[in-house]
């Protein structure tokens, strides 16, 4: 794991706020907040590179959706892609997007808020790849214009059929310890 406890407490307010204010049809299909992980329990479900359904909007205003991996770190959701792909630029210009996923063992998982490019010159992009090679094995910066999407989310809804079948991560390490824990 990456999280520190402070990012862990971070991502459950928002996952908390996000149950609050959801529609009652949304409440009612996810069972909110009584089938929703905790942040500790969404980090470790979406533990190394998972797949998701990222969406992003044209110039034309039509959205645009495709299966891409994408990877927690610091409580924070990244999506590996290079600045020459369609995600890329079209969050440039329009940064709205949203990630969707349904697991087959009843975990779903939907967000919603804007895409922010982060380039090697960033910092903490290095942390983010040095995650990204070790979940895959592959760096984005081999990949030529390779960077990240860092997704600033204004939601986050999470559904599990069974949340007590999802142990919670280890406990964290405090804000400003050593490094980051190792996902385990």
């Amino acid at each position: 794991m990456y999280e520190t406890a402070e990012d862990l407490a971070r991502l459950q307010e928002l996952i908390d706020d996000s149950a609050r204010r959801a529609s009652p049809g949304l409440r009612a299909s996810f069972g909110l907040p009584e089938q929703s992980l905790s942040a500790a329990q969404v980090v470790r479900r979406c533990d190394g590179v998972f797949q998701v359904v990222l969406a992003t909007v044209t110039a034309a205003g039509e959205p645009r959706c495709a299966p891409v991996g994408a990877l927690f770190v610091h409580g924070r959701l990244y999506v590996p892609t290079t600045a020459g792909s369609f995600r890329a630029r079209n969050l440039a210009a329009r940064p709205a997007l949203s990630l969707s996923l349904a697991g087959d063992d009843g975990f779903a998982l939907v967000a919603h808020g804007t895409g922010e490019l982060v380039t090697p010159a960033d910092p903490g992009f290095g942390e983010v790849e040095d995650a990204q090679s070790a979940a895959r094995g592959t760096r984005v910066g081999d990949w030529g214009q390779g960077l990240f999407v860092r997704a600033r989310l204004g939601s986050l809804f999470t559904y599990a059929r069974d949340p007590k079948s999802y142990p919670p991560a280890e406990p964290a390490p405090a804000a400003g310890s050593a490094g980051p824990a190792r996902r385990s």
